[in-house]
Parts: C-alpha cells; sequence; structure tokens
C-alpha cells in the first residue's frame, strides 16, 4: 500500500467556518505553498528541491504538520450531527458522552489524501475554541480510503470511528481509540499502546503485522504476524488460526529501534508507524527459520557434532530442528530467555551437560528424566518452584546448581505478583539423587530441607548463603556451613525493594478512566513479603524498621503532587485487609500486630 501524495492539494483549516485555507502545488522539484483567509487569493512561496522526490517528500512532510493543527482536503464532503441525533446509528461502546456532544459525520466513500488524527486535542477534531462541544468521534456513511495513517496519541480514552463500509489505510496507529468498521480492514501494520482501545471488523482484517495491547477483533478472520506482548511471540495467523508450531521472535519481526529488551516498545511503534516509518524488518524470519539457516551446515553433518552452544541467542523456544543432534553431549542455552522446554529435550539421551542458567525457566519437563548420562545439570538464574520427581532417573548426574532461583524478573516471568511461585522447600529429589557431589542453592527462598539424609554420600555442600534457611534446619547439616544470619540479610532485602514504587505504582490498582480500584497484584505482592519475613526475619525489628520507612516512601511518591491522596488511603485500606486475612491463619503473630499502625497511620489519610 502506496503513501500517495497528490500533486496539488487545497486544505480548509476547521470543520466549522473555516477562516483560513492552506494548498500547495508540485512542479517538478519545485513546491509552491498558498496560504491566507478563505475567499481570498491568499500569498504564495516557492520552495525549489534538488529533485521530485525530495519536492514531494517535502510536500508531505508540510502537509502532515498542517493536519496536526486540524486543517483537511477542502473537498471533504461532511456535516456536523449532534452525538444524540446519531447514537442510535452507532455501534461503538459509549465512552460517556453528553447528548450536545458533536460528531463528524463524512458523506459517502470518502478518500483522504493526507492522515488520519482521531485525538480530541488535535486534528481535525480539536475544538475550534474552550467553549464549544467537543467532538465525540467520527462517523463514515460508506468506504474510507486513507493515503497516509490513521493515529491518535489519547491513551486513557479517545474519539471513535465507525466506518460503514471497508477501511484501506497505510497504518494505524493508536491509543484509547474505538474503530468499528462495518466491512473489512485492510492495512499494513496495526499498532496499539496502552489497554483501553478497541478494533473490530465485522469482515476481515488483514496486516502484515498486528502489534497492540487493545482488543481486536475480526469476525471474518484476521490475517497477519500478531505480536502476544512481553516476552511472549510473534505468531503468523492465516483466517483468524495461529500457527503455534512456527513462532517468531520479536527480533526477527520489528526493526531495532522500536524494540526493548525483550519486548516491543509501542509507544515508539505508534510514533514510528504515525511518522509514516515501517516498523518491520525486510524479511521477517521465524525462530525455527532462523535457527535452521545458522545451523545448516551442521545439520548437514549432524551426526558429528557433540557441543552446541547456542548462549546469548535469544531463542524464546527450541526448534524441532535442534533434536536433531542426537549425538550431543553438551548443549549450552544460557540466558536464552526460554520461558519452558518441550517434551522432546528427553530425546537427547547421550547429554551429560546441560546448561540452562538465566532462561526464567518455571518448570523442567517430566522428560528430563530421560536423559540417564547426564552429569551436570546448570540451573542458575531461573524462576523454578520444583524440580520433577522424574530427575531421579538421572543416576549419574553428579553436579546441580540451583542458585538465584528465582532471578531479578520473578515478576515478568510468571506474569504477575498474583501468580508468583517460589521453592520454599530444597526438592526431595534432590536427596534422592546417588552419584550427586556438588550442590550450590545460594540465593534461593529454600526455607527447609527434605527429611533424611542425602542418597549420595559423596555429597559436599561448600556453604550455603541467602536463603531462608533457620537456624534449625542449618543444625541438621553442620557440615555445609549454613549463614543463617544472611538468612534474615535476605529476607529484609526483598522487603526493601519490593515495597516500592516500581512495584505498586498507581495504575497497577487504580484505572483514572473508570476510577476503580483493584488491588489483586499489590495484596498478593504484600502477602509474598509477608511470607518471605515469617519466621525468617524474627523479632521483627529490623522489618518493622523497613516497612516503616518504605511505607512513607511509597505514600509519598504515589501523591507527589498532593493529588492522589484518596489512591494512596485506598491502598493502605486494602494492606489492612490483608493483615485481617493473614490474623486469621496466624491469631496474634507479633509481626503482623505491630505492622497494623504503621498502614492504618496512611490508611486514614
Amino acid at each position: 500500500m502506496q503513501d500517495a501524495i497528490a500533486p496539488a492539494l487545497r486544505l480548509h483549516d476547521r470543520l466549522v467556518a473555516p477562516r483560513t485555507f492552506w494548498a500547495y502545488a508540485i512542479d517538478g522539484s519545485a513546491v509552491t505553498i498558498t496560504q491566507g483567509r478563505v475567499g481570498t487569493d491568499g500569498k504564495s512561496t516557492t520552495k525549489s528541491l534538488e529533485s521530485e522526490d525530495a519536492a514531494r517528500a517535502f510536500a508531505r512532510k508540510s502537509l502532515e504538520q498542517r493536519v496536526a493543527k486540524g486543517f483537511f482536503d477542502a473537498s471533504l464532503r461532511h456535516e456536523i450531527a449532534a452525538w444524540e441525533d446519531v447514537a442510535s446509528a452507532l455501534r461503538v461502546p459509549g465512552n460517556g458522552e453528553e447528548p450536545t456532544d458533536r460528531v463528524l459525520v463524512l458523506l459517502g466513500p470518502t478518500r483522504l489524501p493526507h492522515s488520519l488524527w482521531i485525538d480530541f486535542r488535535e486534528g481535525i477534531l480539536s475544538c475550534e475554541d474552550d467553549e464549544a462541544s467537543p467532538f465525540a468521534g467520527i462517523l463514515v456513511r460508506g468506504d474510507l480510503d486513507i493515503d497516509g495513517a490513521l493515529y491518535g496519541f489519547e491513551d486513557d480514552f479517545g474519539p471513535f470511528l465507525q466506518v460503514e463500509g471497508n477501511l484501506r489505510v497505510r497504518g494505524i496507529a493508536t491509543g484509547g481509540a474505538r474503530i468499528d468498521v462495518a466491512g473489512d480492514i485492510a492495512t499494513e501494520e496495526l499498532v496499539g499502546a496502552y489497554n483501553h482501545g478497541l478494533v473490530r471488523a465485522r469482515g476481515r482484517l488483514s496486516a502484515r503485522v498486528i502489534a497492540t495491547e487493545h482488543t481486536v477483533q475480526a469476525d471474518g478472520g484476521l490475517d497477519g504476524l500478531r505480536y502476544l506482548g512481553w516476552g511472549g511471540h510473534v505468531l503468523s495467523v492465516r483466517g483468524g488460526v495461529a500457527d503455534e508450531s512456527d513462532p517468531y521472535d520479536p527480533a526477527g519481526v520489528f526493526v531495532s529501534s522500536v524494540r526493548k529488551n525483550e519486548s516491543v516498545d509501542l509507544q515508539q511503534a505508534r510514533r514510528s508507524v504515525a511518522a509514516g516509518n515501517s516498523i518491520l524488518v525486510a524479511s521477517p524470519t521465524s525462530i525455527r527459520q532462523a535457527f535452521t539457516r545458522k545451523m545448516a551446515p551442521k545439520l548437514a553433518s549432524w551426526e558429528k557434532v557433540k557441543t552446541l552452544s547456542l548462549a546469548g541467542k535469544g531463542l524464546t523456544m527450541l526448534p524441532d530442528e535442534l533434536f536433531a543432534f542426537r549425538n550431543l553431549v553438551k548443549l549450552d542455552l544460557t540466558h536464552c530467555r526460554l520461558r519452558e522446554l518441550p517434551d522432546r529435550l528427553g530425546e537427547l539421551t547421550g547429554l551429560r551437560e546441560l546448561l540452562l542458567r538465566g532462561n526464567g525457566l518455571q518448570r523442567l519437563p517430566d522428560s528430563i528424566g530421560e536423559l540417564t548420562e547426564l552429569r551436570s545439570l546448570e540451573l542458575e538464574a531461573n524462576c523454578l518452584v520444583d524440580l520433577p520427581p522424574s530427575l531421579e532417573r538421572c543416576t549419574k548426574l553428579q553436579r546441580l546448581v540451583l542458585t538465584n532461583n528465582p532471578y531479578s524478573y520473578v515478576r515478568r516471568s510468571f506474569g504477575g505478583w498474583h501468580r508468583v511461585a517460589l521453592m520454599w522447600q530444597l526438592p526431595d529429589v534432590v536427596f534422592r539423587l546417588p552419584a550427586l557431589e556438588h550442590l550450590e542453592f545460594d540465593q534461593t527462598f529454600v526455607r527447609s530441607l527434605p527429611e533424611g539424609r542425602p542418597a549420595s554420600e559423596s555429597l559436599r555442600v561448600k556453604g550455603v548463603r541467602s536463603t531462608l534457611l533457620p537456624e534449625g534446619e542449618a543444625q541438621r547439616f553442620p557440615e555445609w556451613n549454613v549463614d543463617t544470619a544472611s538468612s534474615v540479610e535476605r529476607a529484609l532485602f526483598y522487603a526493601r525493594i519490593w515495597l516500592h514504587r516500581e512495584n505498586i505504582s498507581l495504575d497497577r490498582f487504580w484505572d483514572p478512566t473508570s476510577g476503580r480500584y483493584e488491588f489483586t497484584e499489590t495484596d498478593a505482592l504484600l502477602r509474598l513479603i509477608l511470607r518471605i519475613q515469617i519466621p525468617t526475619a524474627a523479632p521483627y525489628d529490623e522489618v518493622l524498621a523497613v516497612f516503616e520507612k518504605q511505607s512513607a516512601v511509597l505514600a509519598g511518591e504515589l501523591n507527589w503532587h498532593g493529588e492522589r491522596g484518596e489512591q494512596v488511603r485506598r491502598l493502605f485500606q486494602s494492606f489492612v485487609a490483608v493483615l485481617d486475612a493473614e490474623e486469621q491463619q496466624l491469631p496474634g503473630h507479633p509481626l503482623l500486630t505491630r505492622l497494623r499502625p504503621i498502614f492504618e497511620r496512611h490508611a486514614s489519610g
């Protein structure tokens, strides 16, 4: 879909009683700009550029600057209606519109030779003065073709666009706008920032890529590459059916300027599409395609490959082609952003060394028990909740590293505090490994050890630091040199870093558009912090000092400008309710009892 530009175009500046006009005309490499009051010839200036392409680019940039200020094609057939007069014909969800709010109605099939803003404050729907009724949106009585982009930067909510026919547009880049099309939507790139928007096609929706937090619905089927959000894949969707067998990594689809860590920066992507810049790489490549391309020489002689390192390659899933290497002895998947491993891992029965450090893994597949030749298993810096009982079949396993579980991105790995699970006990299967010699589980939340003694008489643990193990558990294995003082330090550390605005921001519990509160996430976080402290941080003086300080800092930061006092009170009232629930399980517990007045102080304002 080409972003065409007319050789000449005239614009008016307002929907109501246009006062001025602006026009351009391209003649070879020269652009003539004419502007003035409607009814006059206006004043003209001519600018000579180095080429015709440069002239067209200059005209396009000048045109879009005017469109942002509310100018539109002077030949546009339109009328202005009151909301109450057209509301019965609208399918878009309401947004608290007043009966006197205005609706821009485009009469019949419409082609716009420029981009279309759908914002309250900028573009065609911006009001001519502060006293005028706002424009609620645009109703198009037929097809709508837009030579540029359809975009808006209102995030919380935005004007609506309802098209009675088909919508064809170079790119869609919106925020809280509601878009409803009776027919098909055809575009190259669809981007939505924030999560209040809506895009619905009653027919088909086709795009090269769809990257949005919005609700996107296509009654007649969706076609395109669909980005699934933070840490997720991109799937190819045809006719509304996603191909999960051949996912894409964001790095194989999106240009670097819109990628941020493991995800796509939707705000930047929206700006790029609105400016007419593509967010897609020239040739999107799936994970399997990229892997096959890189591994082609080795795949040709797979039987000779004994060691394979994919460390830092950014894999977010293991392609089927990996399991062609049946003779692997060592596989290094360090820092590959893997969130899960397939059952096919058990096909690599010759593995002796498996490195999985820094992936955010929560569990291992049961098939790991098929790796009966395994000697070393490196699991540092993941989010492991447990180890599968099938691991006991790895009777030759000598080295097991569980250090730093969970790693720093625990919330993102699980997708929310209410989903977080932690390894509170060293898994029983560890004590059933007969050949285990080396075990590390520093920097974990382990607070208890399996019953009995390890099956391996050769097991040596060279000191244990920064767990939650209490003195009683440490005394069971004095030869392990468990540092219980560091257990308290670790508990206090997480109270400091998790009871923080970064984790308890306003948008985590309050919706400014609806005024609604939702404390699922913040309550879950507080429960997790409390569980870490009890009983590790007893007698609790130090952790209470942390709660006192962090609560005051949090309340101050959330109400920095003095306008969010009610939100702060509601948050701490929710925290008090969490204490009530916890005291049902631990009546009279000193931490809960002494913590109450700290929260109540902020809950009362």
